[in-house]
């Protein structure tokens, strides 16, 4: 078995104190100018993101809407069913508007899962 010399712990305060040439004090100051800008630039992030309702509440809305769209066609639907005096011109065109709607909110959900594989495969 190889013979391994003992290393005895260096205190930190040892590495850091001010020697003859003045390099420990130097890689005191670099030391805590990194540890001052990360903390600048975690601060700055926490101010320049966006709080989660304002990202999303255009989503939300669109989904609303694409809600409404897809009621007011059944309803449109019920009452052309029920005999109730409705154009059919009326009740074709809100269905295709609420067909084109979730058609079109079916591909922004594709595109968001995608966008979100792909971040998940990047390698850090």
């Amino acid at each position: 078995m190889p013979y391994l010399p003992e290393i005895s712990p260096v205190p930190v305060s040892a590495v850091l104190a001010p020697r003859g040439n003045g390099s420990g004090n130097k890689f005191a100051k670099m030391l805590e100018q990194a540890k001052t800008s990360q903390l600048d630039s975690t601060n700055r992030q926490e101010k320049e993101q966006l709080p989660v309702t304002e990202i999303f509440q255009p989503l939300g809305d669109f989904l609303g809407q694409v809600n409404t769209m897809a009621l007011q066609a059944g309803e449109l639907k019920e009452q052309l069913a029920s005999g109730e005096d409705v154009a059919l011109h009326d009740v074709m065109i809100a269905a295709e508007k609420a067909s084109i709607s979730i058609q079109l909110t079916t591909q922004i959900r594709n595109k968001l899962l995608e966008a979100y594989q792909e971040i998940m495969r990047m390698q850090v």
